[in-house]
């Protein structure tokens, strides 16, 4: 008798949880394209735009920074066809959290976990437009990190 209700009992949280989850599951991917069209207007609008500061050596340097579902800034200017470095920093907490862009038309193609520490992608913009880049780490059951607006925009400029 108890085995019976131990099975039903783990049946009805099985269940359940297959249901929250379903009911909680956040977008899909979405595929990455360069656009010549303006961002949607609600990421343009409440957005301000950094530009990545020209060393003397030619290269790009930015710094994002990512904490509790947000990346700081979330929208980064570069220039076509200069290298950039790019520096990925962790807010201090214990939600981990990653980078990915996936432009490989715009040389842009990087996953990185990244921490407190910092860690330093490089790269070269090869196309212009705007390329979406996010987190893409969950929890069991929750909405991604994405899905709660870790995710921002690089655009490349001429």
């Amino acid at each position: 008798m108890l085995r019976a209700i131990v099975c039903i009992a783990l049946s009805a949280f099985l269940l359940s949880a297959a249901a929250l989850a379903a009911e909680h599951a956040g977008p899909g991917p979405r595929a990455i394209e360069a656009s010549t069209e303006a961002p949607p207007s609600t990421m343009a609008d409440e957005v301000e735009r950094v530009y990545a500061v020209l060393g003397n050596d030619g290269v790009q340097r930015a710094e994002l920074t990512g904490g509790d579902y947000y990346f700081k800034p979330r929208w980064l200017v570069l220039k076509i066809n200069v290298p950039v470095e790019l520096t990925v920093k962790k807010e201090p907490g214990f939600v981990p959290h990653n980078i990915v862009m996936d432009a490989p038309r715009a040389g842009m193609v990087f996953d990185v976990k990244f921490d407190k520490a910092g860690e330093v992608i490089m790269f070269t913009p090869t196309m212009t437009g705007t390329f979406e880049f996010y987190c893409t780490k969950k929890l069991l059951f929750f909405k991604s990190h994405r899905a709660r607006g870790m995710e921002g925009i690089i655009e490349v400029v001429k």
